[in-house]
């Protein structure tokens, strides 16, 4: 099967104990090489990031903890190291305090999609460990299967950022794998006409409402747009480690 038909952003990749010190080998910052030789020994996992069709190698993202200065970093990591492939967190089965609100709202919407967690509190969940500031988002991604789904999720994305105390943020991603941030895609419901940045698992693209259903979606990096990312993450067809060093190995995990 290939690797884009199985692996999404943000899943959770497990490595076998073999990759430890391969995958630290190749840190830009070799300052965090015995964390993350640490990182997989403890059996913890990565964040599957945008990966580069042209590179044979799997690109991952780590946050390490608050202990650690909190870098997001950016490994590589070959295919026979690849022990699971895990979605999200499921919101659905967390029973984490400040999920709680969002879980009690599920019944009010109809709500049959799969939303899943990611990022600062995602990390916290996934290793006991601190990871969350008073500035920190809260992240989920929403799969949904057609257009009423679509728009059930945002309604509930609407409510749902009314009931939590800090700032709800999120993709919604659509069965051809384009990926848009909730607040943009309520911008459509308001501007039909406008254009939205959605995200794959190789690629990112300005994408108008109505093609969001279709998979003949243009990719502007290959027009050399500049700055598409919202979300932090390097340029990952760009040369590995010129992305990284650019971009302080950033993923949005």
């Amino acid at each position: 099967m290939p690797r884009s038909a199985r692996i999404r952003r943000h899943d959770l990749i497990y490595l076998s104990a073999q990759a430890a010190e391969p995958v630290a080998r190749s840190l830009v910052a070799k300052q965090f090489a015995n964390s993350v030789i640490e990182w997989i020994e403890q059996g913890r996992p990565f964040v599957a990031t945008r990966q580069n069709p042209a590179n044979p190698l799997l690109l991952l993202g780590v946050t390490l903890p608050q202990t650690l200065g909190r870098p997001r970093l950016l490994v590589q990591a070959d295919l026979c190291w690849l022990e699971d492939i895990q979605p999200p967190l499921a919101v659905a089965h967390l029973e984490h305090p400040e999920l709680q609100p969002l879980k009690r709202s599920f019944s009010r919407f109809d709500f049959p999609q799969e939303l899943g967690l990611f990022g600062s509190l995602a990390w916290e969940i996934l290793t006991g460990e601190s990871y969350r500031t008073a500035a920190s988002d809260l992240d989920l991604i929403c799969d949904v299967r057609t257009p009423e789904e679509m728009e059930n999720c945002l309604n509930w994305f609407a409510q749902a950022a009314r009931s939590v105390p800090c700032r709800l943020d999120g993709e919604i991603r659509i069965q051809n794998n384009w990926a848009v941030n909730w607040r943009e895609l309520a911008q459509i419901q308001l501007q039909p006409d406008i254009s939205v940045l959605g995200k794959n698992g190789t690629s990112v693209a300005l994408v108008k409402g109505p093609d969001l259903w279709s998979d003949r979606v243009p990719d502007l990096r290959s027009d050399r747009v500049p700055d598409l990312r919202s979300d932090r993450v390097p340029d990952l067809r760009s040369d590995f480690q010129t992305a990284s060093e650019n971009n302080n190995e950033l993923t949005r995990a």
